[in-house]
């Protein structure tokens, strides 16, 4: 197995391979990485957004699904306690 002197590693020939590149083609370089980075960033404002959204969303449906449960929930409580109540004052 060889190993690489340091003077021919590959990030100091990425090094030397930007430092000859001509100022014009350095500065349209540097201007793409800025586009790049700003495109990431709204991005990822985008997805957060739609991210609340679909949270909300759930919350929303969750909160529709307890009221409905609870309301069941009473509505056949009530029944039972009615319907029983109703059976023992008939009786007597």
């Amino acid at each position: 197995m060889t190993r690489e002197s340091p003077v021919t590693s590959p990030a100091l020939s990425r090094r030397s391979d930007l430092q000859s590149i001509p100022n014009g083609h350095e500065n349209a370089l540097q201007h793409r990485i800025l586009e790049l980075k700003k495109q990431q960033q709204l991005q990822q404002q985008i997805l957060l957004q739609q991210f609340q959204v679909q949270q909300q969303q759930l919350a929303q449906q969750h909160e529709e699904q307890l009221r409905h449960h609870l309301k069941v929930s009473w509505s056949r409580s009530f029944k039972v306690l009615y319907f029983g109540l109703n059976s023992i004052y008939s009786i007597s």
